[in-house]
C-alpha cells in the first residue's frame, strides 16, 4: 500500500490543486497558491506537511480439505469433512514520515525518503516499521446428513465451522498499531434445506434455512498508543460477535425449450451479540458526550498526548447498531430468451435486483446509510451453433441508480466515500479454443 498525503496544518484554506507531478520531478512543487514558498514543503503554499506511507508484506498460505460420505441406508448418508488452513504473514514493513524530517532533498522521490539504518528518527519518532511474523492455523470440521427422498429430491442438513485468519494493521501510520496483530474470526454455520427438480426437470427449487454464529469479528476501534502523538490510534481488533439467520430460495423454470425464468431471494436477520469498543475516539471527559445514550461496557483508559493533554477512551455498547452491509432482503429475478437465427442463437437476458437498505459505516452515521436499491441489467448475446465464439452487448444498472458504497470518516476532518457503480455498457467477445 502506498499513500502520499498533504496535510494543511494552518487555518488557511487549502489550494484546489496540488501538482504531484511537479513535486516528484527535480523541480519543486507548485501548490497554486499566492503565499511565499514554504521551506518544509518546497511548494508555494505555507505550512503543508507532506507525508509518505509505504506499507507491505508477504503471506504464505496452505490449505487441505478432505470429505467422505457413508451410506447408512440407500437414501440416508452421513457426510464428514475437515479442512486444515495455515497462514503465515511475514516481512511486514511500514514507512510513515513527513518528508522534511528525513533531511533528504524535497524534490527526491518520496519512496527514497527512508532511513534503513534505524527504526527511528533522531527525535525518537518511528520512520521504518517492522513486525514479527504472525501465524494462524485452524482445523475446520463439517458434519452433515443427506436424505435422498427420490431421484429428484434431496434433503440435507449440516454444521460447518469456517475460519478467517488474523493479520496486521498494515495501513497504520502508527508504530504500536502496526505491530499489534488482530486475531482470527470464526463462524459456526448450521444449514438445512432441500434441492429438488420437478416436471421432468423443467422446474428446479432449492430452499434452505441457515443460522450462523460469528465469534471474534474483525472490526475497527480506537485504542491507546504510546507511539502516536495524540496518544490514540485506530486498529482492527476482535471486538464483536454476531448472529445471523435467514432463508434462501432459488427457483428456475423452463416453460419452453428457449425460455428460462429465474428468481433468487434471501431474507436475513443479522445482529451483534457483543460490540464493546470506543468508536468515537478520545474525549475530554470520562463521561461520553458524543454518544451519551450508549452504555459504558468496559474500563475507561486515560490518554496523555505528546503535548500533555489528557483525554479518555470510553468503550461503549454498540451491539444495537446494524451490522455492516447486511440487507434484510436481497432478491433477483430475470429471464433468458433464446431465438434461433440462421446458424446461431441470439440470447436476450434481463434481470432485476432489489436489495433493501444497509449501513456502510460501523457507527451507522447518516451519510453511511444506503437506501433500498433496484438495479436492472440486460445482455444480448449471439453465438454460432459450433460454439467457437460469442459476441455480447451488455448494460448494467440501466436506470443509473447511484448510492453510497462505502463511507469511512477520518477523525472530525474528512471522510473517504465511494459510490456504487454507475450505468455501464459495453461489448464483449469470447473465443473458445
Amino acid at each position: 500500500t502506498t499513500q502520499l498525503s498533504f496535510t494543511n496544518t494552518t487555518s488557511i484554506n487549502s489550494p484546489a490543486v496540488f501538482n504531484v507531478t511537479s513535486y516528484l520531478s527535480p523541480n519543486s512543487a507548485t501548490c497554486f497558491g499566492n503565499q511565499s514558498t514554504a521551506v518544509t514543503t518546497g511548494c508555494t503554499y505555507p505550512a503543508y506537511n507532506v507525508s509518505y506511507i509505504n506499507n507491505g508484506g508477504k503471506r504464505t498460505a496452505y490449505a487441505a480439505y478432505m470429505q467422505g460420505e457413508y451410506h447408512l441406508s440407500d437414501p440416508l448418508s452421513v457426510v464428514l469433512g475437515i479442512r486444515y488452513s495455515s497462514e503465515r504473514k511475514y516481512d511486514y514493513y511500514g514507512s510513515n514520515s513527513t518528508l522534511a524530517q528525513t533531511g533528504l532533498p524535497l524534490s527526491l522521490d518520496p519512496t527514497l525518503h527512508t532511513l534503513p539504518i534505524s527504526d527511528f528518527l533522531p527525535n525518537g519518532r518511528p520512520l521504518i516499521y517492522r513486525a514479527d511474523p504472525y501465524k494462524n492455523s485452524n482445523w475446520a470440521p463439517r458434519v452433515g446428513i443427506n436424505f435422498k427422498a427420490n431421484d429428484d429430491v434431496l434433503l440435507y442438513a449440516f454444521w460447518q465451522r469456517a475460519f478467517k485468519s488474523g493479520g496486521f494493521n498494515a495501513n497504520a501510520a502508527d508504530l504500536a498499531a502496526f505491530r499489534t496483530p488482530y486475531g482470527p474470526q470464526t463462524v459456526d454455520n448450521f444449514e438445512g434445506g432441500m434441492k429438488a427438480e420437478f416436471f421432468d426437470h423443467k422446474l428446479r427449487v432449492n430452499l434452505s434455512g441457515f443460522y450462523g454464529k460469528y465469534n471474534g469479528l474483525q472490526r475497527s476501534q480506537v485504542t491507546a498508543s504510546n507511539t502516536a502523538p495524540s496518544g490514540v490510534t485506530t486498529v482492527t481488533s476482535n471486538t464483536a460477535d454476531l448472529k445471523s439467520y435467514g432463508l434462501e430460495l432459488e427457483i428456475a423454470a423452463k416453460p419452453t425449450k428457449d425460455l428460462t425464468l429465474f428468481v433468487n431471494g434471501a431474507w436475513n436477520k443479522a445482529y451483534y451479540t457483543r460490540y464493546c469498543a470506543d468508536l468515537n475516539g478520545a474525549e475530554a471527559s470520562s463521561t461520553p458526550t458524543l454518544a451519551p445514550a450508549l452504555a459504558v461496557c468496559g474500563p475507561i483508559t486515560t490518554v496523555v498526548s505528546s503535548t500533555g493533554a489528557t483525554t479518555y477512551l470510553v468503550p461503549q455498547d454498540y451491539s444495537a447498531n446494524r451490522p455492516l452491509r447486511a440487507p434484510r432482503w436481497d432478491i433477483t429475478a430475470g429471464f433468458t430468451q433464446n431465438v434461433t437465427i440462421g446458424t446461431g442463437t441470439l440470447s436476450l437476458t434481463g434481470s432485476m435486483n432489489y436489495r433493501s437498505s444497509v449501513d456502510t459505516d460501523l457507527l451507522n452515521r447518516l451519510y453511511s446509510f444506503r437506501p433500498a436499491m433496484t438495479v436492472f441489467d440486460a445482455t444480448i448475446k449471439w453465438a454460432p451453433d459450433n460454439g467457437d465464439y460469442s459476441i455480447s452487448l451488455w448494460g448494467r444498472n440501466l436506470t443509473n441508480q447511484i448510492q453510497v458504497l462505502g463511507y469511512t470518516p477520518v477523525g472530525n476532518t474528512f471522510a473517504f466515500a465511494s459510490p456504487t457503480p454507475p450505468r455501464q455498457y459495453g461489448v464483449a467477445m469470447n473465443v473458445n479454443f
